[in-house]
């Protein structure tokens, strides 16, 4: 499968940050800001198929990071979220706006049609990987999908009070939930 991936700094030690559907890998970008002000990281933000810079036709789209885009199909009409999201600094709504001009027509179809006929089958993690959810967080991964990655060694972290796009809603406050993981 072909992703696209940026690699911001050149520090030894790597982040990587994976966008929700309807996002894209440049949505991250005021987080990004934050972990390279630290010094010493680089961060990893990718383009999954079908938003970003791979807006590819629907037919060429295959599932990826399933748990995470799940709870998307359901926020993306949610109601309130164009009042949340006008209280963005403007060039962070640009990026929204953005990601979702750049996503594939009919992505958050066949995203709901993939994950009803093949749910995820959680697993171990591959290196020391942290699901980092906001309030709405069990609306996106089900409570049971989150015991099972708990199960196999995946750390699961809050940040309450903020919505879908919390690493845009507040940066600050998702800094602040993986500071120490950095």
């Amino acid at each position: 499968m072909k992703l696209s991936a940026t690699v911001h700094g050149d520090g030894l030690r790597r982040v990587a940050l994976v966008h929700g559907l309807g996002g894209s890998g440049k949505t991250w970008r005021p987080l990004v800001r934050r972990i390279l002000a630290l010094g010493g990281r680089s961060v990893v933000t990718v383009d999954l198929r079908g938003h970003g810079t791979l807006g590819l036709p629907t037919s060429h789209w295959s599932r990826v990071a399933p748990a995470v885009t799940m709870g998307a199909v359901a926020l993306a009409a949610m109601p309130g979220r164009a009042r949340i999201r006008a209280r963005f600094a403007p060039e962070d709504q640009a990026l929204v706006d953005e990601a979702e001009a750049g996503m594939a027509r009919g992505v958050m179809i066949d995203t709901f049609r993939d994950l009803t006929h093949h749910p995820l089958v959680p697993g171990p993690a591959p290196v020391p990987s942290t699901v980092v959810l906001s309030a709405e967080g069990s609306t996106v991964v089900p409570d049971a999908v989150l015991a099972e990655l708990v199960g196999h060694g995946w750390e699961v972290r809050r940040v309450p009070e903020v919505h879908h796009d919390f690493h845009l809603e507040d940066a600050d406050a998702t800094f602040a939930a993986i500071r120490d993981l950095l």
